[in-house]
């Protein structure tokens, strides 16, 4: 059910929410079809200690990311932990890592473009953290979810990973301690004219178009996204507000409810909004899970494999399309 007008102010008004979170519930210039209900985003975890032995700041640019992983990467620990065999984690950072070069996936009217160099020298970048800076375990290939790089993190393997803030959870649950660890946006290179650290990441709520119970449903929808509702939320499921005005409550770390919040309102981008976003995510991250185990495995995977394989993929979207 679209939200025009009379909708959204039976739940409190558009401007309640977070702009970046209600720019997830449809495309620019129509009623959106949800509203947000759970805010999430990347950010860049790092041990403080093992960047205190190593003499490395938190970078700042993709080269000082680059640099601070090699000088933490010994043989018994690795700079990074990845989710490499995560087709959904590699999908998003396909996302953000072409966005960081200022490239769509799709075009304005929805055609895919996953061939386009920001794309492709997006995912090189990201795939070359294995493959040619070799900061990352190759093992990270057949980690298929976000939770064996977070664990590697909380038990002292590596000294940095990107995750969702939800990651404090299973960080803490580990014996890490909050005070041990830092975050900071997820790096871009230093010339890049964006300042995309992660998608808008979260989960939204709609309304069924045919519901016989809309008046019941919108009160639903307006206790979901109350103060009080939110703020409960928020704290059980770690997750950021989507509130305007709202300090995020599910850490006791000042800074980093800051700079979380700060890369959610004004860092992050929405997935693309197309019919076709879930055939992206499929296709474009089982192309990755493949190129990363092939570099694990001792292969090469150079800048025509991934044009290559982002065609393959190209192809597969505009014919279901």
């Amino acid at each position: 059910m679209p939200f025009d007008q009379s909708a959204m102010d039976a739940i409190g008004g558009k401007d309640k929410f977070v702009k970046t979170a209600l720019d997830t519930g449809g495309m620019a210039g129509q009623d959106p079809t949800s509203v947000p209900l759970y805010g999430l985003a990347y950010g860049l975890y790092y041990n403080k200690a093992m960047l205190d032995k190593a003499g490395v700041k938190p970078p700042t640019n993709w080269d000082e990311l680059v640099a601070a992983a090699k000088k933490l990467t010994d043989g018994k620990q690795y700079g990074f932990s990845l989710a490499a065999g995560s087709y959904t984690e590699n999908a998003h950072f396909a996302f953000i890592n072409a966005a960081q070069n200022g490239a769509d996936l799709f075009d304005k009217d929805g055609k895919p473009t996953f061939t386009s160099d920001g794309v492709v020298n997006g995912i090189k970048r990201y795939l070359d953290l294995m493959q040619a800076d070799k900061v990352v375990n190759v093992s990270n290939a057949q980690y298929d979810n976000g939770v064996k790089a977070v664990n590697d993190f909380a038990t002292k393997k590596v000294a940095m990973i990107i995750n969702q803030n939800n990651a404090d959870n299973s960080i803490q649950a580990n014996g890490m301690k909050s005070s041990e660890y830092g975050v900071i946006p997820f790096p871009a290179p230093a010339d890049s004219t964006t300042k995309t650290a992660s998608h808008v990441a979260g989960i939204n709520m709609s309304v069924f178009n045919n519901t016989k119970n809309k008046d019941a449903a919108l009160k639903f929808v307006k206790y979901m996204t109350s103060d009080e509702t939110q703020s409960a939320l928020d704290k059980k499921f770690t997750a950021l507000p989507v509130l305007k005005g709202k300090t995020p409550n599910f850490t006791d770390n000042p800074e980093e409810a800051k700079i979380f919040a700060d890369i959610y309102e004004t860092k992050s981008k929405p997935l693309p909004l197309v019919a076709a976003e879930d055939q992206f995510e499929s296709t474009v991250g089982k192309a990755m899970n493949d190129m990363f185990a092939k570099i694990a495995s001792g292969g090469t995977v150079s800048t025509d494999d991934i044009k290559s394989a982002l065609q393959t993929a190209q192809d597969q979207v505009s014919s279901a399309g």
